[in-house]
């Protein structure tokens, strides 16, 4: 295939890619423009990153126009590796020394929202667990302000987060009916995707949620769980503030104690909100640099007939 042919090619999927996502007709024009102006780059010569180049110009014209649309998004609609995707975009922006502006979260979950069955106003969705859609995301947006005060939108996807939100706000609002429901059922009810990490989101959520319940006077006569401490999503919600200068008058306490103690504070890491790399830290793959804890090794130790006969050999 000729060059042009092959650019040709190229513009045709870019406006094809636009119709799937339903972009105004002034994306594409722009998208397309973008891929003109990379089609010559070195990046675009090979042939297993095209189909990449072509849907990062689409995202990078979302951006530009503070479209909500994430590259998880995309990829998952184009069947493309997240990772690759990732990169090209990084590449091209690169390429281009273009200033890509970040998502608001709130658009964001706005647009993700509206993919939802159970918020979409037709006779199809289920009665008993059709929400309004905006009571739904009026409280989403509050926990989604409680989950980045309480890093747990740093570092992490943010649909995984925004689903979450949206399905505890949607258990509250919904008490009595969707007290037994899972979050698998409430996908299948929206008809959406469950994406992989939205569990750990999840139980990530609940545990903010049971430490900020344990500071309310009037909760603590009640066994607060899991399962429960979602119906009490309003009065921590209303009460952040005063919930947040508590715990961190706890931290505190807790520092001074375990000063007085000599133990170091980093051995309670529950008391603190802390970003998940720091709570939970993964464990480390490559061996300890000194075993048995042999760390007063200076290098002046003597040193053995073998390893002689070893350094001679190789000199």
């Amino acid at each position: 295939m000729t060059r042009s042919r092959t650019k040709l090619h190229g513009i045709i999927h870019v406006s094809n890619l636009c119709k799937v996502l339903r972009l105004p007709n002034s994306f594409a024009d722009t998208a397309v423009s973008y891929y003109e102006s990379v089609f010559y780059f070195p990046l675009c010569h090979f042939a297993r990153k095209e189909k990449e180049v072509i849907e990062c110009c689409v995202y990078i014209t979302c951006r530009q126009h503070s479209w909500p649309l994430t590259v998880a998004t995309i990829s998952s609609l184009v069947y493309s590796s997240y990772e690759v995707l990732t990169s090209v975009f990084l590449e091209l922006v690169q390429a281009l020394k273009m200033d890509v502006p970040s998502i608001s979260l709130q658009d964001l979950a706005k647009s993700h929202c509206q993919s939802f069955r159970l918020f979409q106003d037709c006779s199809s969705s289920p009665k008993n667990y059709a929400e309004s859609p905006d009571k739904a995301l009026a409280r989403s947006f509050q926990i989604l302000e409680l989950a980045s005060e309480t890093w747990l939108v740093t570092g992490h996807q943010p649909i995984p987060m925004i689903t979450t939100a949206v399905y505890l706000s949607w258990q509250f609002l919904k008490p009595v009916q969707c007290r037994s429901c899972t979050y698998s059922q409430f996908c299948k009810l929206s008809e959406i995707e469950k994406p992989p990490p939205v569990v750990l989101r999840l139980k990530e959520a609940k545990e903010i949620c049971l430490k900020l319940s344990a500071q309310l006077p009037w909760l603590k006569m009640l066994h607060i769980n899991k399962n429960n401490v979602v119906y009490h999503l309003g009065d921590i919600l209303k009460h952040r503030t005063y919930l947040f200068r508590k715990a961190l008058e706890e931290v505190e306490m807790s520092t001074t104690k375990s000063e007085e103690s000599k133990f170091s504070a980093l051995q309670h890491p529950s008391a603190a909100f802390l970003p998940t790399c720091m709570t939970k830290p993964r464990k480390r793959s490559h061996a300890i640099a000194f075993p048995n804890n042999l760390q007063d090794i200076t290098g002046d130790e003597d040193i053995s007939d073998s390893e002689r006969a070893v350094s001679e050999d190789a000199s």
